[in-house]
């Protein structure tokens, strides 16, 4: 056998270790990655640290109360004495007018007039509850009159007391701004329409309200 074949084996396993001393490099080209995954571990656990952001805080409602709305006292309560006013161009029938007011302990008459160009000259500076009204005056008719105090005095509630009894005609008077609506005929319900009105509803007398309209 020729001297030469071990050196031969010899630079084989010099062959075999540098191989050994590559797989060390893989392995150590492995543990760098694991480096890598690690650091990539420090990653996700650096995130899973963080704070979860929580729900919004919603502010305490009795910290800063906002108020709310005024609940709903119901209507005004009726004065001690009610101050009425007529307004009707006919002596005899304000006199009527008169006595029905006399017999209530509620209520007090403290003026008449005869014109509608009186009661607006009178109106503005009195102390007056509630006005009773005629539409058939003199030159400026009650419908006029009832168009001057929406604009004067738009707090004045407005009765009126008419001989005319359409439906239609009342509530065009209604419309025009009068808070209530009785017939001469019954005039009887004047004590109950002056306290429906100042109580802040509209007042139709029997007649007018059970009528119906003709067709």
């Amino acid at each position: 056998m020729s001297p030469s074949t071990p050196g031969s084996n010899s630079s084989g396993s010099g062959s075999n270790s540098s191989g050994s001393g590559s797989s060390s490099s893989g392995s150590g080209s492995s543990s760098s990655g694991l480096g890598s995954s690690s650091s990539g571990l420090g990653s996700d656990a650096s995130d899973s640290d963080a704070p979860a952001p929580g729900p919004a805080s919603n502010p305490d409602p009795n910290s800063d109360p906002t108020p709310g709305p005024t609940p709903d006292s119901g209507p005004d309560p009726l004065p001690d004495l009610a101050r009425i006013v007529i307004v009707e161009d006919h002596q005899m029938v304000r006199m009527v007018m008169g006595s029905y007011l006399e017999g209530q302990e509620d209520m007090d008459l403290v003026d008449e007039h005869a014109s509608a160009e009186a009661a607006l000259e009178r109106l503005p500076g009195a102390e007056v509850d509630l006005v009773l009204l005629d539409l058939s005056l003199g030159e400026m008719s009650g419908l006029d009159l009832i168009d001057h105090l929406q604009s004067r005095l738009p707090d004045l509630p407005v009765l009126v007391l008419t001989g005319q009894t359409s439906p239609t005609y009342a509530r065009k008077v209604v419309r025009a701004g009068a808070r209530g609506y009785i017939v001469k005929e019954e005039m009887k319900h004047v004590p109950a329409g002056i306290r429906a009105v100042l109580r802040g509803e509209t007042y139709l007398s029997p007649a007018v309200r059970d009528a119906r309209d003709p067709t």
